[in-house]
């Protein structure tokens, strides 16, 4: 949610159109209670009507990577309970943000 408020698109639940229809996460490390953690969020795939993002956790103070993460997000109509391209604005903002691995 972070990473869309810093594209300046709205994130309250009215307007939001995406869901997460897939996600992974593979832990590298062990994370601990209470540490303080950094998630680095990159946009690697947009599609018609849907965008992938790559997710890093590290620790704060220690630059040491916890978990790698995946998510595919698609946008969708919860009114029509259906699936839709991605509006040209929000897909502007995004084609700005991603990256090639």
């Amino acid at each position: 949610m972070k990473f869309f408020e810093a594209l300046g698109l709205a994130t309250n639940v009215e307007s939001w159109n995406f869901l997460l229809a897939s996600t992974k996460c593979d832990f590298i490390a062990q994370g601990y209670f209470n540490q303080l953690l950094t998630i680095r969020t990159s946009l690697t795939k947009i599609g018609t009507k849907s965008c992938e993002m790559v997710h890093d956790i590290l620790c704060s103070q220690t630059g040491e990577v916890i978990a790698k993460g995946s998510a595919v997000l698609v946008c969708f109509n919860f009114l029509n309970q259906k699936s839709e391209p991605i509006p040209e604005f929000i897909k502007e903002k995004l084609i700005s943000h991603l990256v090639h691995n």
